[in-house]
């Protein structure tokens, strides 16, 4: 890609959806990526996909209420 479009900067950044959608309200953001139960005007799907519980090989986290949950952001 680099060699062809030298010109193109592409810069990504992870965070979540609602400052995405307000960043590229502003122009901020040329493109964005999020995971949405409804399109906005002009959004378009790219892939529907089930979602995927990953945990420890045995684990039985996923039994226990509250469920305990990490998210991480960088």
């Amino acid at each position: 890609f680099n060699a062809e479009f030298s010109q193109v900067k592409v810069q990504l950044i992870s965070s979540y959806t609602a400052e995405l959608k307000d960043q590229f309200s502003k122009g901020e953001i040329d493109i964005i990526l999020t995971t949405e139960q409804e399109l906005d005007a002009g959004g378009e799907t790219l892939k529907e996909a089930a979602l995927l519980w990953i945990g420890a090989p045995q684990g039985k986290a996923w039994q226990q209420r509250p469920l305990p949950f990490a998210s991480c952001q960088s």
